[in-house]
């Protein structure tokens, strides 16, 4: 049985899609990782702060 030109084409799209956001991905964590050396330790310390102090420090 020969796969229909559709079916070949939507799965080379999907794949593609698929590809490309992995490239693009990596690209940008690796960029903002370079830019932002003490990004991952401030996010920890945001997310490590308790809520029912974060709502009044922020305000």
């Amino acid at each position: 049985m020969t796969p229909r030109p559709c079916t070949v084409l939507n799965t080379a799209q999907q794949v593609g899609g698929a590809l490309g956001l992995a490239v693009m991905s990596t690209l940008s964590t690796s960029a903002a990782t370079d830019r932002l050396p003490g990004a991952a330790a401030a996010l920890y310390r945001g997310l490590a702060t308790p809520p029912w102090w974060r709502g009044p420090v922020t305000r």
